[in-house]
C-alpha cells in the first residue's frame, strides 16, 4: 500500500500497508468525502490510472469517469449521470457493494466496496476473469443441455403435485410426446392418468411416487402406457425427486419404450434352449451362474464330473448350496463348514478370474477356469486332466533322476540347446567356474557367459567383443574341442566340448588343479584352497577322524544362523547336532534319537547327498562323504533360487500345455517344408473353412491361395497375392497382423519361425475385444471430463474459504488495535491542550508550580503512550508472524507454545464475540522444525469447528488446546471442547470432502478434509477423533517434531 503522505501518524493505515501489500489483489481506501487516502501497488497495476488520480486526495468520481470513458463499465449513454448515480449509491449504502469492470486487455475485475465504522470506504479489486469465463461456459453448457433434452431419444417429463392428490405433467420433451403420438401441448398441464393404459397402473406409480416423497429413493419399474391411437406400449419407467428437501418441486421421470426389447427377450429364451443343446455336446463341461450366483445354464455332464446327485443339479440352485454340499462331503478338507464355504465363494463374489485344479474324492482331477461376464454373471469351464497329471508326475520324477545322475558324475557338465542357451547343468558349475548365481540359470545364453568371462579377464587383455567372438566361433561351427582352461582363481579345468545330433552342445569338465601342480606345491595349494573355500559361493565343513571341526567357511555360520564363536577348532560335531535338534531343525521327537539318526551315517562312513530346508526358508544342497585321512567333508550349496526356478518352470510347462489344449483361439504348426503338421480342432471354424479343408501335409501355399481367391487379401490376382503373403516365410521373419475375414470377423495372427525350421501360428478372434476397446475409450474420456470438472469446483471452494479466513483475520486484528491507538490519540490531544496553556502562561509569566505540574503530567502521558504503543507493537508482531505463516508454506523452527499464543492473539476478536473460553496448556520447552502456517490454520479450523458445531449457540463452553511431548521425536496436540459431541454415525465421514451438517448455513464441508490432508501430508502426522454425545469432542494430532524431508506444504 502506498500513500503520498503518512505523516498524520495513523498507525492503522501503516498496518494495512504491510498486510495488503502481501495480497494478490488491488486495494484503495477513500475517506468519507470519497477522496483517495491510500492504495497499493497492485491497484496501480490493474487500472493503469493517470498519476494525478493516484495522488492522495484524488476524487473517486474522477477515477470512475476515467474508467467509464474507456468502456470499463460497458456502454454508458451519459457518463456524468453514471458517475453521479454511482457516487450517490455508494454514499447511501449500508452493506458492501459490488461492481464489475472490464479493462482494455479483456480482463474482468470485481470491486467490493465496504464502509468502515470511521466512515471510510475500503475497495478490494479482485481478478474475476476466470470466473467470468466459467460463467460463460456454464451458460453454453445449459444451452447444450436444453438441446440434448430436446433431441434425446429417451422420453423425459417433469411431474408436480396437483389438486386432490393428482399428478400434473409440467414439462414433456419431444421424444415422449412422439412416443405416445401427441403434441407436447396436448400433454403438458394434463393429469398423468392420460399416459396409462389402466387405472391400476396409474395407481401403482402413484404409490411409488408417495414412497419417493417419504424416503427420497429412486423408483424403477415396467408399466403399460397407451398410445394416442389406442394401442399399448410396454415402457421402462424410472423417476426421482428433483429436490429431496422440497417434494413440492416435483419429480423427473425417464420413459423408455421397451416393447421391442420384450419381444427380443422372448426370442432370446428360445435361442437359450438351442445354446443348452450346444453346451451339452462340448468337450469338458460348463456351468453358468447369474449375477445373484444361481444356476442358469450347465452341461449335462456336470453331475458326472463332480459326482453330484440329481437334486444338486437344477436351475435356480444357489452356488452357495453346491459349495456347502462339497464342504460337507470333504472336498475342501477338514474345518468349519461355513468357513470353508466362505473361503470358496469369496473369489466368485468378488468376480475374480480363477484358474485352478480341483481333486474330487473319487480321484478325478479337474482343471477349472472361472471368469466373470460383463453382465455380472459367472461362467465356469472344467476339463478332466487326471491322465495328464499322471504323465506329468512321471515326467517330473524322471527329470529329477536325470539331474541327480548329472550331479553325482565326476567333474561337471553343462548342456546348451541349438540356440546355445543353458538347458541343463550340474550343481557344481558355479563352483568350477567361480560364477555368481545370476550367471547359472536355465535360458541364459552361452554368449552372455563368455562376455562375463571376458570382462573378468579370463581370456586376457583385448577388445571384449573380439575375445567373445574368438571363443564362440568353434561352438557355433559345432567343432569338437578338448583343452585346458585356467580360471582366475587358479583352478585348472580339463574341458571336453562336443556337438550332439540334435544340434545341442554338451560340455564336460574336470578339475585337474591338484594333478597339475603336483605334490611339491601341496602346502601352497592347501593355503590357497582354504582362502578359496572361504570365498566360494557355497559352504564347506571339514571334520577330522574323531568328528571334530577342523575347517569351515564363514558362510556356514551365516546360513545355519549360528551364534558368534559357536564353532571352534576341536568342537565335537555331536554338540552342534544337539543345538540343531533343540532348536527344532530336525522336527519334533526325542533329542538324543534325532541326534543319533543324523550322526549314524557319518559313523558308518557313508556318503550322503540330500537337500535341507533351514528355518529361514533357505534350501541347501548337502554333499557329505568320508576322505582318505579318515575325516568327513561336507559341502553346501544354496539352491533356493534353483528350486524356485524348477517349480516355476514346471508350473509354466503345465500352464503352456493346458493353454494350448484349451486356448480360446487356435494354433497351427507347419514343418520345415511349410506343410500342415498340427492344428487345433477349432482352426477351420475360426478361419471359416469347410470341414476337412485342412489335411496333414497340405502345403501352406495352397491354403494361402484359397484365402486369396475368396478375397481375404483384397482385390488382385490370387497367385500374386499368395506370393506376397509367403515372402515373410521365405525370409524366416516373425509376423504379427490382424486378419479381416470377408464376414467381418477379425483374427489376431502371430507367426514365428521354429528352431527346427518350421513355423508356428497362434490366432484369436478379437472382434468383440475391438468393439469393447472402443466403448471403454469413450467411457474413459467421459470420466476424465467429469473428474476435471469436480477438481475445478473443489479448488474454487478452497480459494473462497482462504479469502474469507484472511478477511476475518484482518478485521479482528484491526479491531484489537483500536483501543491502544485510541488511548494514544487521547493522551496526545490532552498534551496538546496543556502545551498550549503552558505556552500562554509563559508569555504572561510562568509559575514554577505550573511548570512542575506540566512536567509531571507530560511524564505520565509519555509512560501511557509508551505502554499503549508497546501493546500495538506486540499485536502487530504477532499478527505479522501469523500472517506470514498462513500466507506462505515456509518451513522453520518455532516454539509451539509461543506460536499457539500468537495465533490466539489473532483469534481474540472473534472469540470475544462469543461466550466461550479458550485455555492453552503447552510446555514452553517444545520446539518444532515444521510448517507453522499449516499448523496454525489447522488449529484455527478446529477451534472454529467447535464454536460452529460443538456448542450450537449454547451460552457457555470451554475449548482447551493441550500440548504434550511423546518420546524423543513426537508431540501430541489435543483440541478439546465440552460441547454437544458428534453422533457416532457421523465420525467415519468427518474427514470426507463436502461432508457437513451445516449445508446452506455457512458450512462448505471442506474444513476437516483440508485439516486431515495437511496433518497427514506436509506435517507427516496423523489425526484421531474422540467424541461422546452430550460430553464433548477431542481432535488428537500426533506430529513429528521434525517434519518429513522433501514434503512441501500448501496453505490451507
Amino acid at each position: 500500500m502506498r500513500t503520498e503522505d503518512s505523516s498524520d501518524g495513523d498507525l492503522s493505515f501503516v498496518l494495512m500497508q504491510e498486510v495488503m501489500q502481501q495480497g494478490g489483489f488491488g486495494v484503495s481506501i477513500y475517506d468519507e468525502r470519497l477522496l483517495l487516502v491510500a492504495c497499493n501497488q497492485r491497484y496501480r497495476e490493474i487500472f493503469n490510472l493517470p498519476a494525478e488520480l493516484l495522488q492522495k486526495g484524488a476524487a473517486f468520481g474522477l477515477a470512475l469517469r476515467f474508467l467509464a470513458e474507456r468502456g470499463g463499465y460497458g456502454p454508458v449513454a451519459d457518463v456524468d449521470q453514471f458517475v453521479g448515480d454511482t457516487l450517490a449509491s455508494i454514499s447511501r449504502m449500508d452493506s458492501p457493494r459490488l461492481m464489475e469492470c472490464c479493462l482494455a486487455d479483456g480482463r474482468y475485475y470485481e470491486t467490493r466496496t465496504s464502509r468502515s465504522e470511521a466512515g471510510r470506504y475500503v475497495c478490494i479489486h479482485t481478478d474475476i476473469t476466470g470466473r467470468k469465463q466459467r460463467d460463460r461456459e456454464l451458460e453454453a453448457q445449459a444451452v447444450e443441455l436444453g438441446l440434448i433434452l430436446s433431441n434425446v431419444s429417451t422420453g423425459i417429463c417433469t411431474v408436480v403435485p396437483g389438486g386432490a392428490g393428482g399428478r400434473i405433467l409440467k414439462h414433456v420433451n419431444p421424444a415422449l410426446a412422439e412416443m405416445l403420438g401427441y403434441e407436447r401441448s396436448e400433454l403438458e398441464g394434463q393429469d398423468t392418468r392420460k399416459l396409462y393404459a389402466e387405472d391400476a397402473e396409474h395407481q401403482k406409480v402413484g404409490n411409488a411416487y408417495a414412497g419417493m416423497i417419504r424416503t427420497g429413493v429412486r423408483y424403477r419399474g415396467e408399466h403399460q402406457f397407451r398410445h394416442k391411437d389406442g394401442h399399448c406400449l410396454r415402457v421402462a419407467l424410472s423417476g426421482s425427486l428433483i429436490d429431496t428437501g422440497d417434494w413440492s418441486k416435483g419429480a423427473i421421470w425417464l420413459v423408455e419404450d421397451i416393447t421391442e426389447r420384450k419381444r427380443i427377450e422372448a426370442e432370446l429364451s428360445h435361442k437359450s434352449e438351442l445354446l443348452q443343446a450346444a453346451i451339452d455336446h462340448m468337450p469338458g463341461g460348463m456351468a453358468v451362474f447369474d449375477q445373484d450366483l444361481h444356476y442358469t445354464l450347465f452341461s449335462h455332464n456336470v453331475g458326472a464330473f463332480f459326482d453330484l446327485p440329481p437334486e444338486m443339479i437344477r436351475v435356480g440352485l444357489t452356488y452357495e448350496e453346491v459349495l456347502r454340499y462339497f464342504a460337507e462331503r470333504g472336498d475342501f478338507g477338514p474345518g468349519d463348514i461355513e468357513t470353508l464355504v466362505e473361503q470358496q465363494i469369496r473369489p466368485v463374489r468378488e468376480r475374480t478370474i480363477v484358474h485352478s485344479e480341483r481333486k474330487i474324492p473319487n480321484g478325478t482331477i479337474l482343471e477349472v477356469w472361472r471368469r466373470p461376464l460383463p453382465s455380472g454373471a459367472v461362467v465356469s469351464v472344467f476339463q478332466d486332466i487326471t491322465e495328464r497329471k499322471r504323465i506329468e508326475a512321471e515326467l517330473s520324477q524322471k527329470s529329477e533322476l536325470l539331474q541327480a545322475a548329472i550331479d553325482h558324475m565326476p567333474g561337471g557338465m553343462a548342456v546348451f540347446d541349438q540356440d546355445l542357451r543353458y538347458t541343463l547343468f550340474s550343481h557344481n558349475v558355479g563352483a568350477f567356474f567361480d560364477l555368481p548365481p545370476e550367471m547359472i540359470r536355465v535360458g541364459l545364453t552361452y554368449e552372455e557367459v563368455l562376455r562375463y568371462f571376458a570382462e573378468r579377464g579370463d581370456f586376457g587383455p583385448g577388445d571384449i567383443e573380439t575375445l567373445v567372438e574368438q571363443q564362440i566361433r568353434p561352438v557355433r561351427e559345432r567343432q569338437v574341442v578338448h583343452g585346458e582352461r585356467k580360471i582366475p582363481n587358479g583352478t585348472i579345468l580339463e574341458v571336453w566340448r562336443r556337438p550332439l545330433p540334435s544340434g545341442a552342445i554338451v560340455s564336460v569338465f574336470q578339475d585337474i588343479t591338484e594333478r597339475k601342480r603336483g605334490e611339491t606345491e601341496l602346502k601352497k595349494v592347501t593355503e590357497f584352497l582354504n582362502a578359496a573355500v572361504q570365498s566360494m559361493p557355497g559352504g564347506m565343513v571339514l571334520l577330522d577322524e574323531e568328528l571334530r571341526y577342523l575347517v569351515w567357511t564363514k558362510r556356514v555360520e551365516e546360513w545355519f544362523d549360528l551364534p558368534p564363536g559357536f564353532l571352534f577348532n576341536g568342537r565335537p560335531y555331536s554338540e552342534v547336532l544337539h543345538f540343531f535338534a533343540e532348536r527344532g531343525d530336525f522336527g519334533p521327537g526325542d533329542i538324543n534319537t534325532l541326534v543319533q539318526s543324523e550322526l549314524q551315517p557319518l559313523l558308518d562312513k557313508k556318503s550322503i547327498y540330500r537337500e535341507r530346508s533351514l528355518p529361514s526358508g533357505m534350501i541347501l544342497e548337502v554333499r557329505r562323504g568320508p576322505i582318505p585321512t579318515g575325516g568327513i567333508v561336507s559341502v553346501f550349496q544354496d539352491i533356493t533360487e534353483k528350486k524356485h526356478l524348477e517349480a516355476e518352470l514346471a508350473e509354466k510347462t503345465t500352464l503352456l500345455k493346458d493353454g494350448v489344449e484349451n486356448m480360446a483361439g487356435g494354433m497351427i504348426i507347419w514343418d520345415e517344408n511349410l506343410r500342415y503338421k498340427l492344428w487345433t480342432p477349432n482352426t477351420e471354424s475360426l478361419w471359416e473353412l469347410a470341414p476337412g479343408t485342412i489335411q496333414s501335409g497340405l502345403p501352406i501355399a495352397d491354403m494361402y491361395y484359397l484365402l486369396a481367391a475368396r478375397g481375404d487379401y483384397g482385390p488382385g490376382d490370387p497367385e500374386e497375392l499368395t506370393r506376397k503373403a509367403l515372402e515373410p516365410f521365405q525370409a524366416r521373419e516373425s509376423i504379427f497382423a490382424e486378419h479381416h475375414m470377408p464376414s467381418g470377423t477379425i483374427l489376431d495372427v502371430r507367426l514365428n519361425p521354429l528352431p527346427s525350421g518350421g513355423y508356428v501360428s497362434v490366432f484369436l478372434d478379437i472382434s468383440t475385444l475391438k468393439r469393447m476397446e472402443e466403448e471403454i475409450q469413450h467411457t474413459n474420456d467421459e470420466l476424465l471430463m467429469t473428474l476435471d470438472h469436480l477438481k475445478k469446483a473443489q479448488n474454487e471452494l478452497l480459494r473462497s474459504e482462504k479469502l474469507a479466513a484472511l478477511g476475518s483475520l484482518v478485521a479482528g486484528v484491526a479491531h484489537e488495535l483500536n483501543t491502544p491507538i485510541g488511548n494514544c490519540l487521547m493522551v496526545e490531544s490532552t498534551l496538546q491542550h496543556e502545551t498550549e496553556e503552558i505556552a500562554h502562561d509563559l508569555q504572561i509569566g510562568l509559575k514554577r508550580s505550573t511548570l512542575e505540574d506540566y512536567i509531571s503530567h507530560t511524564s505520565n502521558a509519555c509512560d501511557l503512550v509508551i505502554r499503549n504503543l508497546q501493546r500495538v507493537a506486540e499485536l502487530v508482531s504477532s499478527f505479522k508472524q501469523v500472517a506470514v505463516d498462513q500466507s506462505s508454506s515456509e518451513r522453520r523452527c518455532f516454539n509451539l507454545d509461543a506460536m499457539v499464543n500468537e495465533l490466539m492473539v489473532t483469534l481474540g476478536p472473534t472469540l470475544k464475540k462469543t461466550p466461550y473460553a479458550v485455555e492453552i496448556d503447552i510446555p514452553e520447552s517444545i520446539v518444532m522444525d515444521s510448517f507453522p502456517g499449516p499448523l496454525g490454520q489447522i488449529l484455527t479450523n478446529l477451534i472454529s469447528n467447535s464454536i460452529l458445531h460443538g456448542f450450537e449457540d449454547r451460552p457457555y463452553g470451554k475449548i482447551t488446546v493441550e500440548g504434550l511431548r511423546c518420546g524423543a521425536d513426537r508431540v501430541r496436540i489435543t483440541v478439546r471442547d465440552d460441547g454437544m459431541g458428534i453422533p457416532p454415525e457421523h465420525i467415519p465421514k468427518l474427514f470426507d470432502p463436502f461432508f457437513t451438517t451445516k449445508l446452506g448455513q455457512g458450512g462448505s464441508g471442506l474444513g476437516l478434509s483440508v485439516v486431515y490432508n495437511a496433518v497427514t501430508g506436509p506435517l507427516g502426522g496423523n489425526i484421531e477423533v474422540e467424541s461422546e454425545v452430550g460430553v464433548g469432542t477431542a481432535f488428537i494430532l500426533s506430529l513429528p517434531l521434525v517434519a518429513p524431508a522433501g514434503k512441501a506444504a500448501e496453505s490451507i
